[in-house]
């Protein structure tokens, strides 16, 4: 398993913020590092598996796109 630093290292270099939060979680009998960061872009989610080192998600809020269509 890797450390949450090395977690944080492959984090950083998939996506550029502050990490808010980290927890080591299971999914489905995997180890994983989920992470929620603060970008300039708004927020974004990571998912990590804490064996591997993999990016398993990537997931990034844009505010500025939030909703465009739901005003009708």
């Amino acid at each position: 398993v890797i450390s949450e630093d090395e977690a944080v290292a492959i984090a950083k270099k998939n996506i550029t913020g502050e990490i808010v939060k980290i927890e080591l979680d299971e999914d489905d009998g995997r180890l994983e590092y989920e992470m929620e960061l603060n970008t300039s872009k708004g927020e974004a989610e990571i998912t990590i598996d804490a064996t591997s080192g993999k990016v398993l998600e990537l997931e990034q809020d844009d505010d500025d796109n939030d909703d465009d269509n739901d005003d009708d």
